[in-house]
């Protein structure tokens, strides 16, 4: 029955699965504990940086277009490595990601304002 959840000992998984606390995939994990909602957050939260980022990847100022790339990379990284490791169920996956997001954003920010534009 879809509602209920299968358990090890009714042999219809192997009981060896059972020692991870997740799916070491951080898009089927997403899917898997919250579901389709908790799936577009996630995508969310990778892919709203990335657009803001990428708006400015044909800028002439080097300075700034080094910025947005390495935003967009940020994001990319975490994708990728989140295929084989779920980062974002660790503090410390949460953190770095929060972290640099905040310092790319900022030294982003203060570049575009001092080029004589208003913040993005």
């Amino acid at each position: 029955m879809p509602d209920q959840v299968i358990q090890k000992d009714e042999g219809v998984i192997h009981p060896f699965v059972t020692r991870y606390g997740h799916a070491h995939n951080e898009i089927i994990d997403a899917w898997a504990r919250r579901g389709v909602i908790g799936l577009i957050v996630l995508l969310a939260l990778y892919l709203i940086p990335m657009k803001f980022f990428a708006r400015h990847f044909d800028s002439p100022d080097l300075e700034l277009r080094s910025l947005a790339v390495a935003g967009v990379l940020l994001s990319v990284a975490y994708i990728e490595f989140g295929l084989s490791q779920a980062f974002l169920t660790h503090n410390s996956g949460v953190m770095m990601f929060a972290f640099w997001l905040a310092v790319l954003w900022g030294s982003f920010s203060q570049r575009y304002s001092r080029a004589g534009r208003a913040a993005p």
